[in-house]
């Protein structure tokens, strides 16, 4: 399965680095985060816009190859999300097949993840959201693994900790901790209990993360917390509005709809008499830590696709039972959903093509209809 996954994610690589290519080199940001990462290391050339500086670790290896080897900046960054393309691919499968116990699952999940238009157009360029999504997705691995695997509380430090450097290469990387801390809340623990962890979390999470905001501090003049209130001096109060659907939509695409279809599993399983159960535990706090992101992420404050799609990991985890109500044609709606989106991301982006979200959306939900009843009849024939 390891060489299917690093087969498909390099196909996929491949696929992307050509189809979007002519909108790589004209990204408004690219400039200030090779500028950033010069400046880090007191190269020529090095300046702080929009606070690049205070997100350093996205930073570190362009910036160092370029002082130890005179390679440019941007080989760095497209090697450094080359790396966190692959490590994203793998993490989702991991996930999914520790939730699911099921490689076909897993391996539909990870397809569904990589073949989203947000990461399929951002992973591979000169932008840093990928190493945040990574952080981020590795943080709420080691939490699973805490919860399904049991393993000791060391695990909640390690996790809080990787969340919390993480929030230094891009803010999504928080996810980790939101739901590492949501996870605590619905564990079966006693109050003193939940204390206990919510503390060891929160001591992993917080050290680094002050050490390294102290280091920028110190050096730079400059934080996270500067950059968010910049922006709300300059942008205003921004919340969700009706014309930020088609931002939110493209969070997921088409596959919010296998979601939806995979409601009525996720419902019947959060109604569970076994409150404490790992697998109502698992998606109770998926579900809760999705609603709290989705609702505090417009404080940084940007309503974009690409600043959303840190809540995909979530939404992933909760779209497996979509997917499992398809087996055994799972690969083939993912397939179809992922090629539906790319292909109108590519249109909209190339031509400027209006309609087209409707439009693929009517096919791919005309495409689900034909595809159900088959399902229901390999059901009953098996059954």
């Amino acid at each position: 399965m390891k060489i299917r996954i690093i087969l498909t994610l390099s196909v996929l690589s491949i696929l992307y680095w050509f189809a979007f290519d002519f909108l790589r080199w004209v990204q408004f940001d690219t400039p200030s985060f090779i500028g950033g990462s010069r400046l880090l290391f007191g190269l020529e050339g090095g300046y702080d816009f929009q606070s690049r500086i205070s997100k350093p670790l996205s930073l570190i290896l362009p910036g160092l190859l370029e002082k130890t080897t005179g390679v440019h900046p941007l080989y760095g960054f497209i090697f450094q999300n080359l790396m966190c393309f692959f490590a994203c691919g793998f993490l989702i499968y991991k996930i999914m097949l520790m939730i699911y116990k099921s490689e076909k699952i897993a391996f539909s999940s990870m397809l569904a993840y990589s073949t989203c238009q947000v990461f399929a157009i951002f992973s591979l360029f000169v932008l840093t959201d990928i190493t945040g999504w990574f952080f981020g997705i590795l943080s709420i691995y080691l939490t699973l693994n805490y919860i399904i695997k049991e393993e000791n509380n060391n695990k909640l430090i390690l996790s809080g900790f990787i969340s919390g450097i993480g929030v230094f290469a891009k803010e999504s990387a928080i996810t980790g901790i939101i739901f590492l801390c949501i996870v605590i809340l619905f564990s079966k623990n006693d109050i003193k209990g939940k204390i206990k962890r919510w503390t060891l979390s929160l001591i992993g999470f917080i050290l680094p993360f002050l050490a390294i905001f102290i280091i920028i501090e110190l050096f730079f003049q400059n934080s996270i917390y500067k950059r968010i209130l910049d922006a709300q001096d300059y942008y205003g109060f921004v919340y969700y509005k009706l014309s930020d659907f088609k931002q939110v939509f493209r969070t997921l695409d088409l596959f919010w709809f296998v979601l939806l279809l995979g409601l009525p599993k996720i419902w019947k399983v959060l109604r569970s008499n076994q409150i404490h159960n790992k697998e109502s535990l698992i998606m109770k706090s998926t579900l809760v830590a999705f609603i709290f992101t989705f609702l505090i992420m417009p404080v940084h404050p940007f309503i974009v696709d690409r600043i959303m799609f840190m809540t995909a990991p979530f939404l992933i985890i909760l779209m497996g039972y979509g997917i499992k109500k398809f087996q055994p044609y799972g690969y083939h709606i993912i397939i179809t959903g992922g090629i539906l989106s790319l292909t109108v991301s590519w249109l909209i982006y190339k031509y400027n093509y209006s309609n087209l979200l409707l439009v693929s959306s009517v096919i791919y939900i005309l495409f689900l209809i034909i595809v159900i009843p088959e399902i229901s009849k390999n059901i009953k024939k098996n059954n």
